[in-house]
């Protein structure tokens, strides 16, 4: 044990004072007292020893340190996600944007497939084969378009990784089913961070809010 950190007139009174305690014997009712009063003394000492501690100026400095290293951290927390947030911002502009185009060509897939069809069975009709022109306007009805996929324009970015959070607002405390009755929150948050905002129907009277992180 170092002596020199601080506490050197605490030290040496310390070892003073475990070397008395591990002499105690008690035999009889004046060794009992003086027991007692060595007790009273180590007490004492603890406490002298804590208010010392308290005060001591590189205690006080750790503490400031601490508070300022707090407030920093928060100061580049809220940077972070200040940043984060605009990435994200970003990223669904272009995710939007790239769901549009999809949206765009297989509308014109489905229009070239209809007018393709809709020649096809012109073609069938002004040969007189009737049937085979309903036919073929049944098919190009029923027909299932191959779904259009654009790749994401959004580039990876090292470090950085995005989630969705759900949470939930009870709405109608009298339509939450009795299996999530209160005090069941960490179940219903459970359900929530597990279904999303399919957990409204499981729950009832809840409603889901998500937000990307």
């Amino acid at each position: 044990m170092n002596n020199a950190i601080g506490f050197s007139e605490q030290f040496s009174s310390a070892l003073d004072l475990c070397k008395k305690a591990q002499a105690l014997t008690v035999t009889d009712a004046a060794s009992h007292k003086a027991a007692g009063e060595a007790v009273a003394l180590i007490r004492k000492t603890e406490g002298a020893l804590e208010d010392a501690y308290k005060s001591h100026p590189v205690v006080i400095a750790a503490r400031e340190i601490q508070k300022q290293k707090g407030e920093l951290a928060a100061l580049l927390e809220n940077a972070r996600k200040t940043a984060k947030a605009t990435m994200i911002a970003w990223e669904d502009a272009q995710e939007a944007e790239r769901k549009r185009q999809e949206a765009i060509l297989a509308a014109e897939a489905k229009a070239q497939h209809e007018r393709e069809a809709l020649e096809a069975a012109q073609a069938a009709q002004a040969a007189g084969q009737t049937a085979e022109a309903d036919a073929i306007l049944e098919d190009a009805a029923m027909a299932v378009i191959p779904a259009v996929v654009l790749p994401k324009a959004t580039p990876k970015v090292a470090g950085h990784s995005r989630r969705t959070v759900h949470s939930y607002q009870i709405t109608n405390p009298k339509a939450v089913k009795p299996a999530f009755m209160a005090p069941s929150e960490t179940a219903i948050g459970a359900i929530v961070r597990q279904l999303g905002k399919a957990a409204e129907e499981v729950v009832g009277g809840i409603t889901v809010t998500s937000r990307t992180v």
